[in-house]
């Protein structure tokens, strides 16, 4: 359980860092992966910093994305159900 909460740390503290490109391929592999796809999810989101990320034609269907920071997120033609 300890290193599922690294994952998700880790997740959460390099996001920010990231460019929106690097914020969407970060994404693509947790939800390719099933990390955030599941019930429960593996990688938490909850506080997620996805601001500018180019989510453009993004499958994250199944993906709890509540608390998550989208402000300028392009999210045209993605998947969100």
């Amino acid at each position: 359980m300890n290193k599922l909460r690294s994952c998700s740390g880790l997740t959460l503290s390099v996001l920010p860092r990231l460019d929106g490109e690097r914020k969407a391929c970060v994404l693509q592999f947790l939800y390719e992966t099933d990390l955030i796809t599941k019930d429960p999810s593996v990688v938490d989101l909850l506080g997620a910093d996805l601001g500018e990320a180019n989510l453009n034609g993004a499958n994250l269907s199944g993906t709890d994305l509540r608390g998550v920071d989208l402000n300028g997120a392009n999210l045209r033609e993605a998947d969100l159900h």
